[in-house]
């Protein structure tokens, strides 16, 4: 991956008519880097792709690519290309003719085109499958078409705008593998479109998770999790227990907190934020663990009771109620050989430590 950007997003908002689609936005996309913009229906992340793709215009700002302004640069003269959520596979062509349909307007000539072809379905391993039919493919097949078809225009730039969202689980968690390891092996920048966070985090060098025509938080996806910047972005990635808390010093990057049932402690502030004296903090169940056999120890622990237990095979969250504090708190432990159940209304002591707790915004 190059450290310098080949999308530079400059001061970028689109306006429609009294809608502010996208507000001031400012980005870097590294060359190489698979990037995606992350957030719920209507956030302004498609109105981005789409700018940079160059079928709709920033109202003010700039966006550059490879060191290029692309104010009034047309959509097919950009070093860009675009895979839908609905493929726009052509069922009445074989694989091979709609692979080949970006290349109809360049002077190649019939050798050419065919190695062309053939070397971008082996990409996307439908190397074997040119002449069939696209209207007898499945759906992870055709998916892999509308790549290869983006992919032998040999774009600089491969945005994708939410092209799993049509295939079932079991299918989408297959190809996010495969889109991924193919991403690495083409090695340019890949820019995708998601609503889905698991796929966000799976994928992603970096994410940029927006709300509202802005960017509430730029970074790897470790980072988004483990250190959100406020509590929307908190929410939207994983799940959270929140707690009021207030903010009694300050120092550095370090703030402590009365947080409820956790006491007075303090805590990391890794963005290094100004908080007012009340502030929400976050802790992820999984950051919190189940004191189940006598001698098991944290270095700070408090006493609950389960309220309900839901498995989810390799995992089981409980809700536990806790003194200090009205709703339960959610507590996921890993189901490991030899570890029971626990069941409603069994006494339990919770372990934990400070760097568990991340004050948000």
């Amino acid at each position: 991956m190059s450290t310098h950007p080949i999308i530079q997003v400059r001061d970028v908002s689109r306006l429609f008519g009294a809608f502010t689609a996208l507000d001031n936005i400012s980005v870097d996309i590294r060359g190489g880097e698979f990037f995606s913009l992350l957030g719920p229906s209507g956030c302004g992340k498609t109105t981005l792709l789409r700018m940079i793709a160059g079928f709709d215009d920033p109202t003010h700002g700039d966006i550059l690519i490879d060191g290029q302004p692309m104010a009034g640069v047309p959509a097919n003269r950009r070093p860009t290309n675009m895979v839908f959520q609905s493929y726009a596979v052509f069922p009445h062509l074989t694989v091979a003719q709609n692979v080949a349909y970006g290349l109809r307007r360049q002077r190649l000539d019939k050798a050419e085109k065919a190695s062309r072809v053939q070397k971008a379905l082996e990409q996307v391993g439908l190397g074997a499958l040119g002449e069939r039919r696209s209207n007898e493919l499945s759906g992870g097949q055709r998916q892999r078409v509308a790549l290869a078809r983006a992919l032998i225009m040999r774009p600089k730039v491969l945005l994708l705008d939410e092209p799993l969202s049509a295939l079932d689980k079991k299918l989408r968690e297959h190809m996010q593998v495969e889109l991924r390891q193919l991403q690495r092996q083409v090695g340019i920048t890949f820019i995708l479109v998601t609503h889905d966070q698991e796929e966000a985090l799976t994928m992603s060098d970096r994410i940029a998770v927006m709300f509202n025509g802005d960017i509430a938080q730029c970074d790897t996806p470790e980072q988004i999790y483990q250190h959100p910047k406020s509590r929307a972005v908190a929410e939207f990635i994983g799940g959270m227990n929140f707690l009021d808390a207030r903010m009694t010093a300050r120092n550095g990057k370090t703030v402590t907190v009365d947080a409820a049932c956790f006491g007075r402690v303090e805590i990391e502030n890794p963005h290094g934020q100004d908080f007012a004296s009340n502030i929400t903090v976050g802790v992820r169940p999984e950051r919190l663990t189940l004191l189940i056999d006598d001698n098991d120890r944290a270095e700070h622990e408090m006493s609950g009771q389960i309220v309900d237990a839901s498995y989810y095979g390799d995992m089981t969250y409980y809700s536990i109620s806790v003194d200090g504090r009205d709703e339960p708190i959610t507590v996921s432990m890993r189901n490991t050989v030899g570890r029971r159940i626990l069941a409603s209304q069994e006494s339990v002591r919770i372990g934990w430590g400070p760097e568990s707790l991340v004050p948000l915004s």
